[in-house]
């Protein structure tokens, strides 16, 4: 099969992360007072409106009630579900429920058997992320990255303001059943900082080592803005998080073929970062969403994968 291609597609396979992989060091609480976060208690005595944590999610009350003791998970009568704790937000399916904080904040994790780490959504001045061997071993990767583009040139530099960026990577960490992982977003000591999405686990290719993504791939930005017209020819936007869509073409070869079938069939309804390259230049074919795909047989040598990625915010 002749084609000119990037490089290999990977997928993120991200380890579920629990509550008992959450350490001292980390510096977010749940009830988060800062954000006005409550704990639920069993019987107590609820407002319409009143907010309430109950397993890492934030419910809202929807009617007025007294002495009940069902856990809002369980009580869709009385509770309604918001959003994550804020300690949790970075864990959920979604890059635009945040963790907040002031100034900095910090997670570490003991997480075993991980490679690669993703991080969607973070917002300050820099994000340091350090992998150990184990709780306050010896260091066996890090990196420290500043969310501020760098100028493209003198008169940039000068003239126009540094570009921002959220997506943070640290990959090819040593493994260890027993490693520690510390990731802290900072800003100036007033600044709120946030970390819309941490993913922990290892990238896997689609396509095997010798096969690619083609040229011809795209990258589609969707809004999902609400924008009204009127008679007059006015308008309103009512603004929403967006996010990318990707479509791709990949060859692979024909003995990866069933490989590539198994892991598109493990990540069917799974939200997943997807990079279609590594190669400079192409960042902007990647995203993190649902992918479907199909694999087809081109020769006795060759297959091609079809994927569609559906990006979510």
């Amino acid at each position: 099969m002749t084609t000119t291609t990037y490089s290999a597609v990977s997928v993120f396979m991200a380890i579920p992360i629990t509550a008992s992989m959450l350490t001292a060091g980390t510096t977010i609480v749940e009830p988060d007072p800062a954000l006005g976060e409550t704990m639920w208690v069993s019987a107590g005595t609820y407002a319409v409106g009143a907010e309430r944590v109950s397993n890492h999610k934030v419910y809202s009350c929807v009617q007025a009630h007294s002495g009940r003791t069902a856990l809002p998970e369980a009580d869709p009568d009385y509770w309604l579900f918001k959003r994550p704790s804020n300690l949790f937000a970075p864990f959920d399916y979604y890059r635009s429920t945040a963790a907040k904080a002031t100034g900095s904040l910090t997670y570490k994790l003991q997480v075993p058997f991980f490679s690669d780490v993703k991080i969607f959504g973070a917002l300050g001045d820099q994000v340091q992320i350090v992998a150990r061997d184990t709780p306050g071993g010896t260091v066996v990767k890090q990196t420290t990255q500043d969310l501020w583009e760098q100028a493209l040139g003198f008169w940039e530099l000068l003239f126009s303001p540094l570009g921002v960026r959220s997506t943070v990577e640290l990959n090819d960490i040593p493994i260890s059943p027993t490693a520690e992982l510390t990731v802290t977003v900072s800003a100036g000591p007033s600044a709120p900082v946030e970390l819309g999405t941490l993913m922990v686990g290892e990238w896997r290719s689609l396509t095997g080592g010798t096969g690619g993504t083609e040229f011809g791939s795209e990258a589609e930005p969707r809004s999902y803005s609400y924008i009204k017209f009127y008679d007059d020819g006015t308008f309103e936007i009512k603004r929403r998080p967006g996010a990318t869509d990707l479509t791709l073409s990949a060859v692979l070869d024909a003995d990866q073929a069933e490989y590539t079938v198994g892991l598109l069939q493990q990540v069917l309804d799974v939200p997943v970062a997807i990079s279609a390259t590594n190669v400079p230049g192409y960042g902007y074919l990647s995203t993190f969403g649902l992918i479907s795909g199909r694999v087809k047989p081109v020769n006795s040598k060759d297959a091609q994968l079809s994927a569609r990625v559906k990006g979510i915010i």
